[in-house]
């Protein structure tokens, strides 16, 4: 009797269970699907607004600006050229590009003047034994051409021994620096530090652009020149 009654019971189970199970699908139940679903789209990031891209720019000129006479103290000193400014974003990229941008630009600019201002320093003051070839770097950056700088480099050396604070205070020249340049030129025609070597250079240009490209009167005499 009891094993009958187990039986029942155990048909009566199964029954509904699978009474359950046509009545699920019955109903439309949708099993879930085993690719992942797809994830939120991103939001674009926004353009950088114009002023931002104006300052960007700014400073991408500024750093220009800056490079361009490092470079030429560079090929004075015959030293590499100064790395190049980077090519500007496109105006579709987001705002912190171009502010990455424009502060890059900014301290490129900074470092360029820092050097610039280290190159002209190196050049005023080459060290060394004395020579005339020495100051040439100071001599191409004041702007002596080419063809003047075998006859400078002699002429620096006959004239100071290359030193800048040389001085003939026979009268009446009363010669002064690299060049020894007469005091009728630094403090008639012009004012300036005869004991700077970058002035004395730069006046000494003047002086010879002034005699029609040529060392003759002013430096008449000295072996370098001639007479």
């Amino acid at each position: 009797m009891s094993k009958t009654f187990v039986a029942i019971a155990l048909a009566v189970t199964i029954g509904l269970i699978l009474l359950m199970v046509i009545s699920g699908r019955a109903q439309g139940d949708v099993l879930p699907s085993p690719e992942p679903s797809a994830s939120p789209t991103a939001t674009p990031s926004p353009v950088a607004p114009p002023e931002l891209v104006t300052w960007a720019l700014r400073m991408r000129g500024r750093a220009l600006r800056a490079r361009r006479p490092l470079a030429r103290a560079d090929r004075c000193l015959r030293l590499h050229r100064p790395p190049a400014v980077e090519a500007v974003p496109a105006r579709s990229c987001d705002a912190a590009t171009w502010k990455a941008y424009g502060a890059d630009c900014q301290a490129l600019a900074s470092q360029f003047c820092k050097t610039l201002k280290a190159r002209i320093h190196k050049m005023c003051h080459p060290g060394g034994p004395a020579s005339g070839a020495k100051w040439l770097p100071l001599a191409k950056w004041v702007g002596w051409p080419r063809s003047t700088w075998h006859t400078l480099a002699g002429l620096i050396m006959n004239e100071s021994t290359a030193m800048p604070w040389a001085h003939n205070d026979t009268p009446p020249t009363f010669c002064r620096g690299l060049l020894q340049e007469a005091r009728c030129w630094y403090a008639g025609r012009w004012r300036f530090n005869p004991f700077s070597a970058l002035k004395n250079l730069y006046y000494g240009l003047n002086i010879w652009l002034l005699q029609h490209r040529s060392f003759l009167p002013a430096w008449q005499g000295d072996p370098a020149v001639g007479y």
